[in-house]
């Protein structure tokens, strides 16, 4: 009984997020560069918006023999929840895609400022400075995905779209062989903008 209902969710979260792959894919195509409107934004903390999602992706590092951690601050941002949670499900993706195995991810805030920045770090393959040029590309796809199966390319970019649309700032640095830290900065609640 146990087992069964967390496989029933787990099939749920994971038909969840198909679809919302699926939407998120068609407004790329459609709408890129649309900037989404301060109404639209809703104050949450990152812990509890990204439960489910952490839920999901620790077991999937687990799987991997990948270790991940997850040190989130409690502070309330301004975000648009779907665009941020596909914002943090391809960070994640990416990060055990070119990790190895026995390596280590970090999803952690840091504030800065009127921001706090959420970062995903990892101690992966990383990327040449050619490679980081090109990264936030369309279908750009660098080394070999060692964990689960190759993607599109799209990982990297979708992020970047997204950022543009919830006009939030994003950094990635990365060295080849050493990992990758990419990170969104979110406005803090006060004062609200309009």
């Amino acid at each position: 009984g146990e087992q069964q209902a967390h496989l029933l969710r787990g099939i749920q979260l994971a038909s969840f997020y198909v679809d919302d792959f699926m939407h998120s894919l068609l407004h790329l195509a459609d709408d890129k560069t649309r900037v989404l409107d301060a109404g639209q934004l809703q104050a949450h903390t990152l812990a509890n918006l990204l439960q489910d999602l952490l839920q999901e992706f620790t077991l999937t590092a687990q799987l991997s023999n990948v270790r991940l951690r997850c040190r989130m601050g409690a502070q309330l941002v301004w975000l648009h929840p779907p665009t941020l949670q596909r914002m943090v499900r391809n960070m994640l993706a990416n990060a055990l895609r070119h990790g190895s195995s026995g390596g280590k991810i970090l999803l952690g805030t840091r504030r800065q400022g009127d921001l706090l920045w959420l970062w995903c770090i990892d101690n992966g393959d990383g990327m040449s400075q050619t490679q980081l040029d090109a990264c936030f590309e369309a279908f750009a796809i660098h080394g070999e995905a060692q964990n689960i199966p190759q993607g599109l390319g799209l990982g990297l970019y979708s992020i970047k779209q997204l950022s543009v649309q919830m006009n939030t700032p994003v950094r990635l640095h990365s060295l080849s062989g050493k990992g990758t830290a990419i990170g969104v900065g979110l406005r803090l609640t006060a004062p609200r903008l309009t």
